[in-house]
């Protein structure tokens, strides 16, 4: 996403291996028009996966299309009143816009993804702190 993220300039000192922690299994029913799933770490099978898992892992089924963490994240800062907002333009986006604007997913996902995010950084969090005391 970002060109240089900030997490990975700060773990080049580091160098701790980052796991994300969540519910990844994604299994809608056949011909199911909506699917929504949470990636927290209570829901579901649990399993340890590295960033470009986590950020492939799908987390919503919306008519004919598929959405992953990345999806959601890029939605969130790109069209959402994010960082970076702008119009919805792509049959994804749209398709994707009418789903949240009726069902405030996108908080539940970026929340699930923040919980899974944040657990996933506690290590390097802690080895940061050590050195600052």
């Amino acid at each position: 996403m970002d060109k240089h993220p900030l997490v990975h300039i700060v773990n080049r000192i580091y160098k701790l291996r980052i796991y994300f922690e969540g519910s990844f299994e994604f299994n809608p029913r056949p011909n199911a028009l909506l699917y929504w799933k949470s990636i927290e770490p209570f829901r579901g099978m649990i399993t340890k996966v590295e960033l470009p898992q986590f950020l492939k892992s799908n987390i919503l089924l919306f008519y004919d299309h598929i959405y992953n963490v990345q999806d959601i994240i890029q939605y969130t800062s790109h069209i959402t009143c994010g960082v970076h907002s702008q119009p919805a333009k792509t049959e994804r986006e749209l398709n994707l816009q009418s789903w949240i604007a009726d069902a405030g997913i996108s908080y539940m996902s970026i929340r699930a993804i923040c919980v899974v995010s944040l657990n996933a950084l506690l290590p390097l969090e802690l080895e940061i702190k050590k050195d600052l005391q």
